[in-house]
Parts: structure tokens; sequence; C-alpha cells
């Protein structure tokens, strides 16, 4: 489906699609058994890369991989560092970027994991919300964002409790001929 890029952490994570949310927790994109697993995108949403709400989850992995890095999101001195704040998701067709609107701990049955929604207004009244339970302010005006991004992880201390880092888009370039390089 494209490619999570978060330079902050040097992070370069394909993202897949599949038809649940079991299989890609345990395979990686080519689909051979990987502990790490591989990013993969919400299987309920609707309109895929499409959607106003990606949900996208990666597993917590100690050594820093996949979504292990993401705990330095903790430190609101971090995400104020350089250029911190953003991730791109390059698709075939584009590349998207987000600025980290919300950084925040939730129960895995929490409403942060609502998608699909009817209209762009409940998807940023639902933003707002987010926003307001983030661990720090990141001072990001989501009032005219067409879609965020919810990146979901296990909580490193906590296996019950979720790390979450959401971003609204920006800004979205369009790619001829489908190739992308990242530096």
């Amino acid at each position: 489906m494209g490619l999570l890029y978060i330079p902050s952490l040097d992070s370069k994570l394909p993202i897949v699609s599949g038809r649940d949310n079991d299989y890609y927790l345990h395979h990686a994109f080519d689909g051979s058994s990987s502990i790490g697993g591989t990013v993969f995108e919400e299987a309920g949403i609707k309109d895929g890369m499409d959607a106003s709400h990606i949900l996208l989850y990666g597993h917590y992995m100690k050594n820093g991989s996949m979504f292990g890095s993401h705990k330095e999101y903790k430190s609101a001195d971090f995400y104020k560092t350089g250029n911190n704040d953003t991730f791109y998701i390059y698709t075939e067709n584009s590349i998207k970027t987000y600025k980290i609107f919300s950084v925040h701990n939730t129960p895995p049955d929490s409403d942060v994991y609502t998608f699909n929604f009817s209209s762009v207004p409940y998807m940023l009244e639902y933003a707002k919300r987010w926003q307001s339970e983030s661990i720090y302010d990141t001072g990001v005006d989501i009032s005219n964002t067409t879609q965020i991004v919810t990146l979901s992880s296990c909580e490193e201390t906590d296996y019950n409790e979720r790390f979450v880092i959401q971003g609204a888009l920006v800004s979205e370039t369009p790619v001829s001929g489908g190739t992308v390089t990242i530096q």
C-alpha cells in the first residue's frame, strides 16, 4: 500500500493491508514468517489509504525496530527538536506529509480506534478530542485537515495499554511514474 517514513527516527517501513488484523502481526510484507510482523492498516477501513482516518498497527519491539523507536515521542523535547514533528506516507501516486498533533496512551478498546467516518467534520471532531488527550501540546492546527493517521503499538512498559501517535495531513504531492527515492 505504501511506505511509512519517519525521518526523525530513521524509520522506513512498508505498509500492507490484510483480510484481518492478525496475519501481519507475525508475517513480513512478503508473507514470510516474522516475529516483528509488518506495519498494517486496520482491515475494516473501506477506503484504504484514501480514508479520512488511517489506522496503522505495528509491534513495539524492544530492539527499536518496527514501532519500538516511537517511544522517543514521549518526550516533548524530542518532538520539538528539528523536524521531529513530521512523518510521511509514500504511495504509488503521492507523498503525503503529516504533522503530529497527538501523542498518548490508551486502552486497546478505546474509541481512538474509530474509523470509516461518514464525513470530514465527524473526523475533525474525533481528532480534536484526541488532540486534547495528548501528553503535551503540539500546537498543530488540525482544523483544515482532511485526513489523519494513527500509529498504534503496545506500550513499552504495559502491554495492556497502547501507545498512539497521531498525525494530520498537511500536504500531498503527486508522484509521476510511481517511483519515489528516499534518501
